[in-house]
């Protein structure tokens, strides 16, 4: 495992294991996204070894999904930019 993905994950771990104080600053802010890009979900995730912990969210229903489904694996592989116009047609 590169050195880089091994601090990322530590930093994750510590972030899931805080009592965040913002939450409702946070949920705002996710709230805010999906107004300003026009869309019906937004989120705030965090990606662990094999998952993917969403925290904060709009117009979605679980807390959690495997990392190898979520569109943040991609961006974390390497990838700069996503554009999906439809994510119904992408799964």
């Amino acid at each position: 495992m590169p050195l880089r993905e091994l601090a990322r994950l530590q930093t994750v771990h510590r972030f899931l294991k805080l009592d965040i104080n913002q939450q409702e600053e946070l949920q705002e802010l996710v709230h805010l996204a999906s107004e300003i890009c026009g869309t019906p979900t937004a989120l705030i995730t965090f990606l662990a070894e094999s998952t993917q912990f969403i925290k904060f969210k709009v117009g979605f229903e679980p807390d959690t999904t495997l990392r190898e489904v979520s569109f943040c694996s991609y961006l974390m592989e390497g990838q700069t930019e996503m554009v999906i116009p439809d994510t119904n047609l992408s799964m």
